[in-house]
């Protein structure tokens, strides 16, 4: 059988191809072409194993399709499900910053003393006699006072700091 004559037939362009309705895949386009170098070059018994390649071609481009629509809905499922899961840890996270709370101990009142925020000085006292003089219970009574107000420097930043309670 004689090869057919390329001025009885027109061959197509791929913008032809894609504007028929066959599709503008390159796996379509593809085939289309092997079709039509099948019907103008080949010898016609060739023409029928293009055509069962055209349609293998244009078979695995609609699988091509199908799996990449099962793909997009994984995808989609996958993202509502971290949406679902985001959620519930704001949730989690909103409901245990109302439930929790802290325990600093018992209550303090702001001190009396004048606070200092200096450093703590060594105990520089002497030994005790058996009769107290007056310059060791006034030396007793000069550590005392930096103590008090030492600690009360450091109640006072423990309360601002919310580490201890006000009253």
């Amino acid at each position: 059988m004689p090869k057919l004559d390329e001025a009885e037939l027109t061959r197509l362009t791929d913008r032809e191809i894609a504007a028929s309705g066959i599709g503008s895949s390159p796996a379509a386009l593809r085939a289309y072409r092997d079709l039509q170098t099948a019907v103008y070059e080949l010898q016609p018994f060739d023409t029928a194993a293009v055509q069962s390649e055209a349609a293998a071609a244009a078979e695995l481009a609609e699988n091509a399709g199908d799996l990449a629509n099962t793909a997009q809905a994984t995808g989609e499922l996958a993202q509502g499900t971290a949406d679902s899961a985001m959620t519930r840890a704001d949730d989690a996270y909103d409901l245990a910053d109302t439930k929790v709370t802290k325990n600093a101990g018992p209550t303090f009142a702001a001190p009396v003393a004048a606070p200092a925020r200096t450093a703590l000085p060594a105990y520089t006292g002497g030994a005790a006699a058996v009769a107290y003089d007056q310059a060791e219970i006034t030396a007793l009574k000069a550590q005392v006072a930096t103590l008090t107000s030492i600690v009360a420097g450091l109640i006072t930043d423990l309360r601002a700091n919310g580490a201890l309670k006000a009253t």
